[in-house]
């Protein structure tokens, strides 16, 4: 199994182990003799799922975390001095950060603002011939180290 997949159970777990303890603890709160007031019930109750909630808003920055840290090894086999290729820009969106860079192969690259030249250039024109290496993004291939050639 591999980490991504890995995470996925154990939080699947973790999920299905808080959702049972979480009823639990409300079944307690509702039905618990000393626990008279109907308030006290009320914000007992809604601070287990307050709890709750935050304990599961936590779980896949952990996830998400463990298969961040299991990618540098992945990478660690591919060529530390990756082929660059050329092509020009599509269309680059500056309020949203991104765009898309056509490679001479005709097809089109995700590119985002924070892999354009040093920094300093936070946008691309249409049409402006870029130089790149390809990376892997969260949802596919994207362009990475863009430099302006004109």
């Amino acid at each position: 199994m591999n980490t991504l997949t890995e995470s996925r159970f154990f939080s699947a777990v973790i999920a299905l182990g808080i959702a049972l303890i979480t009823a639990l603890a409300i079944t307690e709160i509702q039905t618990n003799p000393l626990i008279e007031n109907k308030s006290l019930r009320f914000f007992a109750t809604a601070a287990v799922i307050f709890i709750v909630f935050m304990l599961a808003t936590l779980m896949p920055t952990r996830a998400a975390g463990t298969a961040a840290r299991a990618r540098p090894a992945d990478n660690a086999t591919q060529d530390p001095h990756p082929v660059r290729e050329t092509g020009h820009v599509k269309w680059f969106n500056v309020d949203k950060g991104f765009g898309f860079i056509v490679r001479e192969n005709g097809e089109d690259l995700f590119v985002h603002f924070r892999a354009v030249g040093d920094g300093s250039t936070l946008h691309l024109i249409e049409g402006q011939r870029v130089e790149y290496h390809i990376g892997q993004g969260r949802k596919g291939p994207q362009a990475e180290q863009v430099v302006v050639l004109e």
